[in-house]
């Protein structure tokens, strides 16, 4: 666990540079940052731990659970993120404790129940140049809590974020210009969910943010177009020449692109 500060002076660097597997679990309200760490390791895999379970079970139904119930059922909005912070601080503990050897990858997968009912959360996603990165997390901790006094509203649950690797297989890849990281906010999607990341999404625009095309709700053509000009132009050219008849292009991809 470090405070954000120490992360922004040396931490994304020096995360970066080992080349391993890194998630943030990230809590604006306390001004905290945990990183989770994962490479390959040496001698006999362990199946089925006792670190996945207990990490699955929280993330898959506990969290969800817990800020569900917290949204629905305590009205003072005071009361209630003063108990979403204090499960957010055991969390940090939980996380800072739990550490792994020799552990499967294989289970990290969490198979999700079909209906969310109690459990059931949501997200968005939106991808930063590594280098941008630290300013950007700064300035994202600081819009958190200025939309919470605004608004009334924060994020039941924690938010998150990947280290990813350049990937230019992909025409729309969020790294296809080069490795970056991400903020992905994480909420039961109780009221004003959807006011929130439309503003997060303006938020983002502003400071050359990729948005991920299927996992980022309430964008505008504006910012994918910014974000995504040039693809577009080449998508054209390739749609052109293979669905003249526009067969596959669906409404959905027809308003963002532009027509």
């Amino acid at each position: 666990m470090m405070r954000i500060s120490r992360l922004l002076v040396s931490g994304v660097a020096a995360m970066v540079a080992e080349k391993r597997s890194s998630m943030l679990y990230m809590f604006p309200f306390l001004n905290r940052v945990v990183v989770e760490r994962r490479y390959d390791g040496e001698g006999e895999i362990t199946r089925n731990s006792l670190l996945w379970r207990a990490r699955n079970l929280t993330w898959r139904t506990i969290s969800p659970a817990i800020g569900h119930f917290l949204t629905t059922r305590i009205r003072k909005p005071r009361l209630r993120y003063a108990l979403v912070d204090g499960w957010c601080w055991l969390t940090i503990a939980l996380l800072t404790f739990l550490h792994g050897k020799r552990t499967s990858a294989a289970d990290q997968i969490i198979r999700y129940p079909e209906t969310g009912d109690g459990i059931g959360y949501t997200f968005s996603f939106w991808a930063f140049d590594q280098n941008n990165y630290p300013d950007v997390l700064r300035a994202y901790f600081a819009f958190c809590r200025d939309y919470y006094r605004r608004t009334g509203f924060r994020c039941d649950m924690l938010n998150v974020g990947y280290a990813v690797a350049q990937d230019r297989s992909s025409l729309f890849s969020y790294t296809r210009n080069g490795p970056a990281l991400t903020l992905d906010p994480v909420c039961t999607g109780g009221p004003g969910w959807r006011e929130f990341l439309i503003a997060f999404n303006q938020f983002c625009h502003e400071r050359g943010g990729k948005p991920l095309l299927n996992q980022t709700p309430e964008l505008t053509p504006a910012q994918v177009q910014t974000a995504y000009g040039a693809e577009i132009a080449e998508f054209r050219a390739i749609r052109a020449r293979f669905d003249p008849g526009d067969r596959f292009y669906n409404r959905y991809f027809r308003d963002l692109f532009g027509g």
